[in-house]
């Protein structure tokens, strides 16, 4: 948990896997980096049994406690996976208190309906491997707050040897 508007945090090979709630949680945060990292399996406490889920149950948790903020995160060559909640979350009510988030080489996967549900300002993905469906796709009022996927691979196939998604919900659906 990183709250109170931390600053300048530098994770490199650390693990947050298979906790109850889930594996990061950012509640205030700013100029965050974190390399090599894991965030997987998390939000269960008996695996693959939807009834274990403790909210948000996801990888990652991108969501300030007001007045604070999360801004300029960086994330490279981390993994969200399994996660029985999304594996990166921001929700719609705090979004205009998160920005500049960063995921450059990651492997994201969430074979639930949702896997990626970011929406702060200006979350740019980069060379990542998204096997997971989108909800919700940025807030931005403005290009330069937009969400961007640049050179990601987007999949709806098995991911190490799990089974197919669960759902029929669509890869990418963007609001607005």
């Amino acid at each position: 948990l990183l709250d109170d508007s931390t600053k300048y945090v530098l994770l490199d090979s650390c693990k947050f896997n298979e906790n109850l709630r889930g594996g990061i949680s950012f509640t205030g945060v700013k100029h965050f980096t974190a390399t090599n990292c894991e965030a997987n399996e998390n939000g269960r406490t008996i695996p693959d049994s939807l009834s274990s889920l403790s909210n948000p149950g996801s990888g990652i948790d991108i969501e300030p406690d007001l007045p604070d903020s999360c801004k300029y995160g960086y994330f490279y060559k981390c993994t969200f996976n399994n996660n029985r909640g999304p594996a990166i979350s921001t929700n719609e009510i705090v979004a205009p208190h998160v920005y500049d988030m960063h995921f450059d080489s990651c492997t994201i996967y969430a074979k639930r309906e949702v896997g990626i549900y970011c929406t702060g300002r200006k979350y740019f993905f980069e060379n990542c491997a998204i096997n997971a469906a989108v909800s919700w796709s940025s807030v931005g009022n403005i290009e330069a707050e937009a969400m961007v996927y640049k050179g990601c691979h987007f999949s709806d196939g098995p991911y190490n040897g799990t089974e197919y998604w669960v759902h029929n919900k669509p890869l990418i659906s963007i609001p607005g």
